[in-house]
This record gives structure tokens, C-alpha cells and sequence, in this order.
């Protein structure tokens, strides 16, 4: 690993156990990378950040796509472990729960990691320790061994779903190409999902349907050993500057504020986890009880709400660049709301389908479109996203929970008009939140600007990179 970087010439950073580093010219915050070139090293210098950050963003969203077969592999498996452990595919309920609760431990520990190891090199070994226990599991013949591999593995979960949020948002400072990137990531992280199946029929086709934790193996090495020749963007927020009294005095006004802005922020993305997971959760049972649908029919819902929410995600990077980020979430948000009310107001084959197709277009820009938002307004550091990564993993448990729990206490009489009813509520939590976060943030920015125009400063966030070895 580099030794501290040290400030030389323009903009050139010399590490003392290194001849250089990447260039990388000063950069605000709420600045693209790219745009705050006012006194370029050489266009040479230019042109190699540029590539650099191409070669990031590209290797960020293959590794989230392959981030996505990870997380989404043990379901269509389960049958098959079962039958390779020898037991019912329900004794693999403590396996699941035990991976859940890893998942959301691991969360605020990512965040602390992420802020002390370079992050490219962080994923990397995480990688490959996950790529080491997926190669193990074909060779598991004992439940309680797969619970604990499969716990160690959800635990690293949070380091790779942080990392890879973290290093785009200090990559990619302006709000436009951060929400475009950040979409990007979040939709190959779905497409891994939808492909998380077709490496089963892969494996089946050869012969041994358990060579598809192989498969996933090979591809997780493949990252971690991209990754690793790459070099990682070092926390803005650690090389800000905070050389006099007043600009003490503008961090502490921003310290006091934070929580205005990060309380808010938190409840966007609750709310749009718990729609995205509980109504993808839970469609399926909608469908065949309230509905009458077929089993298959049910199924195809399914898959079509996961399209409609990885097409909106792709979407959603197409429009950055034309719209602005409170718009975005502003116009795509109601669309969950009007279909989570439709169904309850005229159940019917036609509304459930719209349904379908409105709350996965409604809930699909939602995360990666405020984590974008609120770095505008706050410096997000490691830890923070940390506590972004906790908050969703809590959504990620209590919605799934709370829909069933709904349909099965009689009094209510609701049934399975519980999932809408509950997407409904958490629609319009993230809507309310959502115009308290931009009024807060609003209100930050103008206490900043007051405060800098106060001490006669920008306050420009330096940034700097760790160089590969």
C-alpha cells in the first residue's frame, strides 16, 4: 500500500514510496471531476483521468452486476442444496435468517473500512474471500457448515454494496453524472438478478447444477483481480481543508444541520427498499389470491415487475443528463402511489398488471437518485454510508415481514390488500420525506453560502488517489 500522498506541483500527487500518482486537479464537491479543469496539469493529464474514470465506472458496474447473481443465487438453488444436503428445502429457513442478520450487521462496519482502506483494494480481498467460500459450497454436506459460509459471505455483503456506492459518489461529484452512474451500478446489480437463474440452466446444461456456485466464484475472482488494478479515490471529506477559525465555523454549521438533511434522506430510502423488496416479496401471493391468477402467471408478474424496475434504473441514467435529480424522483415517485391505490380502489386482473408496472417504475430510481441528492448537500463518508446500508438493510427485513403478518390477522379483514396497502404507506412516506429532505437541503446550502461568503472562502474539497502498486 502507498505511503500518504503529498501536495506537489499542479495538481500532481507524489506519494514518497512511489514516483506518482494519477494526476488529480483540485475539484468542489458539487463539481463533476471533469468540469473543474481551470488549471489543467497537461492535456495528457486530462485525458488519462478521463480513461480512468471510464475504466472505474465500467469495472464498478460489472462488479455490481455480478453483486446481483451473489445475492439472488440461493433462490433458485434451494432445491437443489437440499437435495445435495440431503433435507427439506423449508430446513434451509436458519441458513436464509442467519445470511439476513449478517447482512444488516455488517453495514456500519463496512462504512468504518471504507473510510481507512483504499477502496478498490478493499473490494478486492473482499472478493476474493467471497469467491473462496462460493467455491466451497458444492462441497458442504452439512446445513450448519452452509449456514456459516453463507453467513460470512451476506456479512461481506455490505462491504461490496457500500464500496461500490461510496467510491462512485467520490468519483463523480456532480449531481447529474453521480445519479447516472449511480443508476447504472443499481441496474446491473437487477440485470444480476435476472441472470442469477440462467447460470443454474448454465450449470444444469453441464452436467452438475451446483457447478453454478463455481461459476459464480470465477466471476467474483474475475472482479476482485480487475479491481485491484485499479486505483481508489481517497474520502473528499478527509482532505477538505480547515486551516482558520472560519472555516471551523462553517463545518460546525454544517454539523448541526446534518441530521436535517440525513434523518429525511434515511426515510427515502426505507420507505423505497421496503417498496422495492415487500412488493416484489409478495406480488406473487397478491396475484393468486386477490387476482385468481396461475401459479405461472403469478411467476411471469414477478419477473415483470423486475424488468419494469431495472428498465426504470436504466432510464433514470438516460434522463440525468437532461434532468435534474429532484425532478426525477419528484415525477417517478406518484407512479407508486397510483399503483398501489388502483388495486385497492378496483381490484382486477388490469389493475394488478398497471400495478405491477407502475410501483416497479415508481420504486426503481428512488435509491440511487437520493444517495445522489443527498451527497449534494452532505460530504458522505464510508461510515455514513454505512448507516444508509443498516437503515436498508432494516427495510430489507421489516416490510417482508410485516405484509404477511397483515394478510393473516383476520380482525382486519384485509388479506392479501395488505401488500397494497403497505406499499401505499411507504409510497407516500418516501414522497413526504423526500420534499422535507430537498426543503432542508435547500436551507443548507443557503446557511453555507452565507457562511463561506463570511470567511471569504469556497471551501473546495480536495481530492487525491491511491495509485495501484
Amino acid at each position: 500500500m502507498p505511503g500518504p500522498a503529498c501536495k506537489t506541483g499542479q495538481g500532481i500527487a507524489v506519494a514518497p514510496d512511489e514516483e506518482a500518482i494519477l494526476p488529480m486537479p483540485p475539484f468542489n464537491g458539487s463539481q463533476d471531476l471533469l468540469s473543474h479543469l481551470e488549471r489543467p496539469t497537461s492535456s495528457l493529464a486530462v485525458m488519462q483521468l478521463a480513461s480512468t474514470r471510464i475504466a472505474l465506472a465500467l469495472a464498478w458496474c460489472a462488479t455490481s452486476c455480478v453483486f446481483g447473481i451473489q445475492a439472488s443465487i440461493l433462490g433458485p438453488t434451494a432445491s437443489i442444496l437440499a437435495s445435495h444436503l440431503g433435507c427439506q428445502e423449508s430446513d434451509l429457513g436458519p441458513v436464509i435468517g442467519m445470511g439476513g442478520i449478517c447482512t444488516l450487521l455488517g453495514g456500519l462496519p463496512s462504512g468504518w473500512l471504507i473510510d481507512r482502506v483504499p477502496g478498490n483494494r478493499l473490494l478486492a480481498v473482499t472478493l476474493t474471500l467471497q469467491a473462496a467460500l462460493y467455491a466451497v459450497i458444492p462441497r458442504i454436506r452439512s446445513i450448519w457448515v452452509l449456514g456459516v459460509v453463507w453467513a460470512g459471505i451476506a456479512f461481506m455483503f455490505n462491504i461490496v454494496n457500500t464500496g461500490l456506492q461510496v467510491l462512485v459518489i467520490w468519483t463523480f461529484g456532480e449531481a447529474r453524472v453521480m445519479t447516472q452512474v449511480l443508476s447504472l451500478v443499481s441496474a446491473l446489480f437487477g440485470v444480476g438478478g435476472i441472470l442469477a437463474p440462467q447460470v443454474v440452466i448454465l450449470a444444469v446444461d453441464m452436467g452438475n447444477p451446483l457447478l453454478s456456485y463455481e461459476i459464480i466464484a470465477g466471476a467474483t475472482f474475475l472482479m476482485a483481480v480487475a479491481l485491484s488494478m485499479l486505483p481508489s479515490p481517497f474520502n473528499p471529506t478527509l482532505a477538505a481543508p480547515s486551516a482558520n477559525g472560519q472555516d471551523l465555523a462553517a463545518q460546525s454549521a454544517k454539523g448541526r444541520s446534518r441530521w436535517l438533511i440525513l434523518g429525511p434522506a434515511l426515510l427515502v430510502i426505507f420507505a423505497n427498499v421496503s417498496i422495492e423488496l415487500g412488493y416484489a416479496g409478495w406480488i406473487f401471493m397478491y396475484s393468486r389470491s386477490v387476482t385468481a391468477f396461475p401459479d405461472l402467471t403469478a411467476e411471469h408478474l414477478v419477473s415483470m415487475y423486475w424488468l419494469a424496475f431495472t428498465v426504470g434504473r436504466f432510464a433514470s441514467a438516460g434522463f440525468a443528463s437532461c434532468v435534474s435529480t429532484p425532478v426525477m424522483l419528484l415525477t417517478s415517485m406518484p407512479l407508486a402511489i397510483v399503483g398501489s391505490v388502483w388495486p385497492l380502489l378496483a381490484p382486477s386482473p388490469v389493475s394488478t398488471v398497471a400495478s405491477v408496472l407502475l410501483v416497479g417504475l415508481g420504486a426503481s430510481c428512488g435509491f440511487p437518485a437520493t444517495m445522489a441528492l443527498t451527497a449534494q448537500y452532505l460530504s458522505l463518508d464510508g461510515e455514513t454510508n454505512g448507516l444508509i446500508a443498516t437503515v436498508a438493510g432494516l427495510a430489507a427485513t421489516i416490510m417482508p415481514a410485516l405484509v404477511p403478518w397483515l394478510a393473516g390477522q383476520a380482525w382486519l379483514r384485509i388479506g392479501w390488500h395488505s401488500l397494497m396497502v403497505v406499499t401505499l404507506g411507504m409510497a407516500l412516506l418516501q414522497w413526504v420525506a423526500l420534499l422535507q429532505l430537498l426543503l432542508a437541503g435547500r436551507a443548507n446550502r443557503k446557511a453555507s453560502r452565507l457562511v463561506a461568503a463570511d470567511a471569504g472562502l469556497d471551501a473546495p474539497l480536495l481530492s487525491s488517489w491511491h495509485g495501484s502498486e
